[in-house]
């Protein structure tokens, strides 16, 4: 058995998790290209409201998904280019010259934010 899907993950990495899971169980990874599914791409996930809080997901997602599979070397070169994102991204000139002064603080606040962030202390 595979089990359910990994709570830990909130938004994003869940399907590639339970795959692996699978692929590790024996279970093989199947692609039916006539099969069609409608997902209500961001509904709610593309609300300028939830838009910090699905960026820290992502982000704290994908450090999980890491930190479950991958070496320890690979962990910390992982979060080393997110923290160089980070950095390059206060830089940006969209943090400028952007007429919408609130998108930009909250733009700088958060990769800031994100910059300054521990994930070991977010839920996991």
């Amino acid at each position: 058995s595979v089990g359910l899907m990994d709570e830990n993950h909130f938004l994003y990495n869940e399907e590639d998790d339970f795959c692996r899971r699978a692929r590790e169980k024996g279970e093989k990874i199947c692609f039916f290209p006539e099969t069609s599914v409608l997902h209500l791409h961001a509904q709610s996930t593309h609300q300028n409201c939830h838009r910090e809080k699905v960026i820290v997901e992502a982000y704290l997602s994908n450090i999980y998904f890491y930190s479950k599979y991958y070496s320890y070397f690979w962990n910390l070169f992982l979060r080393f280019l997110y923290k160089i994102t980070f950095l390059l991204g206060l830089f940006s000139p969209s943090n400028f010259y952007n007429q919408d002064s609130r998108t930009v603080s909250g733009s700088f606040s958060l990769k800031i934010k994100l910059l300054l962030m521990n994930p070991e202390k977010n839920n996991f």
